[in-house]
C-alpha cells in the first residue's frame, strides 16, 4: 500500500503546470454543481392577498407554494407578466368571487401548475363580452414557446373559458394530467373547458393523461390553428362529457337574445379541432370516454391542404345529437384513418378508406 501511495504521489508531481490548472478547473466545476442554488425562490403564501400581488407583479421568475387546504379568496384576477409562474398548490383553493377570472399571464414562456382548484362565482353574460371571464388565461411572448402545464389541477364554474391558451407567433406544448374542467361557459355562447388559440406560424402540441372535461357550456376542449403551423395530440384516458349544451341551458333566461344576437348560436362539442393554415391535424387517442356532448363527440377539420391522421384505441365515443366521430380532410392529401376497438355511433362522419378494427 505504501508503494502505491508513492508511486501515485509521484505521478502527480511529474505533471506540468498547465495539467495541475485543467485538474483544478476540472474541480472547481465539479464543486460548483454539486453546491449550485437555484435563481428561482419560493413565494410561500401567508394569508396576504396583496403581499401575493405584488410578488406575481414584481417577479420575472415565479414560484409560489400556497399551503395545504388554504383558500385563497380574490375580488379580481392575479396577474402576471414575467418569463415564468410555477405554483404549488399543495391541496389550495383560488376562490374567484366577480366572477372575472381567477389568473391572467400575459405575454409569458410557461405556466406550471400543480395540486390546485380555481372556483369561479357565477359571470354575468352582458360582463364577459368585453373581458375573459376564463378562470386562467394565458398569452405566448411572440418568438418564445409557450409551455403549460397542469398536474391535477381543477377549474370550475368559470363564466368564460376553463382555461384559454392564446399565442401568435409561438409553439404552443400544452400537457395536462389527473385534470378536471367542469360547470364552465356558461356567460357566453363558444366558451370552452380547454381554447387554444394559435393565429401565427406556432404550432400545437397537447398531451393528456386521465383529465376530464365534463358539463361545459362549449366545447369540452377546443384547439384553433390558424396559421403555417399543425395540431398534434396525444390523450390517454382522457374523458369529454355532456358538453356544448349553452344554449340549452341558458334559452329561458333574460337578456339571453341580446347576447345570443351578439354571440350568435351554435351547439359546441366535446373535443373540437379546427387547423385551417398548411399544417396538418395528427392525433391518438386512446382509452377515451367522449359521451353525450351536445353537438359532435369528436370533430376534427383539416381545413386546407394539410393531412388528417387520426388513430382511436380501445374507446367509447357516442353521441345522441350529432355524429358521434366527424373527421374532414384537406386538399390532396390523403387521410390516415383508424379505429381499433372503438364503440361509436348512431352516427359517424368518417373520410373515405377510414379503417376499423375490432
Amino acid at each position: 500500500m505504501f508503494l502505491i501511495f508513492r508511486l501515485v504521489k509521484s505521478s502527480f508531481l511529474a505533471c506540468k503546470p498547465y495539467v495541475w490548472a485543467v485538474l483544478l478547473f476540472i474541480v472547481l466545476i465539479s464543486l460548483g454543481s454539486c453546491f449550485q442554488v437555484s435563481a428561482v425562490s419560493t413565494y410561500r403564501y401567508d394569508g396576504s392577498v396583496d403581499g401575493l400581488r405584488r410578488y406575481l407583479l414584481d417577479t420575472k421568475d415565479a414560484r409560489v407554494s400556497i399551503g395545504l387546504a388554504r383558500d385563497v379568496y380574490i375580488a379580481e384576477p392575479l396577474e402576471f407578466a414575467g418569463n415564468s409562474l410555477e405554483i404549488r398548490g399543495e391541496g389550495a383553493r383560488i376562490i374567484d368571487l366577480s366572477g372575472q377570472g381567477g389568473l391572467r399571464l400575459n405575454k409569458v414562456q410557461s405556466l406550471d401548475l400543480s395540486d390546485l382548484e380555481f372556483v369561479a362565482s357565477p359571470s354575468r353574460a352582458l360582463d364577459c363580452i368585453d373581458q375573459d371571464c376564463s378562470g386562467i388565461f394565458v398569452s405566448g411572448r411572440p418568438g418564445s414557446d409557450l409551455k403549460v402545464a397542469l398536474k391535477n389541477v381543477s377549474v370550475i364554474g368559470a363564466g368564460g373559458h376553463g382555461i384559454h391558451v392564446r399565442a401568435d407567433d409561438s409553439n404552443v406544448f400544452l400537457r395536462s394530467r389527473d385534470s378536471s374542467i367542469r360547470s364552465v361557459g356558461w356567460s357566453l355562447s363558444d366558451r370552452d373547458g380547454i381554447r387554444v388559440d394559435q393565429t401565427g406560424s406556432g404550432s400545437i402540441q397537447w398531451h393528456d393523461k386521465n383529465s376530464s372535461f365534463v358539463g361545459n357550456g362549449g366545447d369540452g376542449v377546443e384547439l384553433d390553428e390558424a396559421g403555417a403551423g399543425g395540431v398534434k395530440v396525444h390523450l390517454s384516458g382522457s374523458v369529454f362529457e355532456a358538453n356544448g349544451a349553452y344554449f340549452f341551458g341558458r334559452s329561458g333566461e333574460e337578456g339571453f337574445a341580446d347576447v345570443s344576437e351578439k354571440t350568435g348560436f351554435d351547439l359546441d362539442d366535446g373535443f373540437d379541432i379546427d387547423e385551417e393554415g398548411d399544417g396538418d391535424v395528427r392525433a391518438v387517442l386512446k382509452r377515451v370516454r367522449v359521451l353525450s356532448n351536445f353537438d359532435e363527440g369528436i370533430d376534427f377539420d383539416e381545413l386546407n391542404s394539410g393531412l388528417l391522421s387520426v388513430e382511436i384505441k380501445d374507446s367509447t365515443v357516442l353521441s345522441w345529437f350529432d355524429e358521434s366521430i366527424s373527421l374532414s380532410g384537406g386538399g390532396e392529401a390523403a387521410d390516415h384513418c383508424l379505429l381499433v376497438n372503438v364503440v361509436s355511433g348512431p352516427v359517424d362522419s368518417l373520410p373515405d378508406g377510414c379503417r376499423r378494427l375490432s
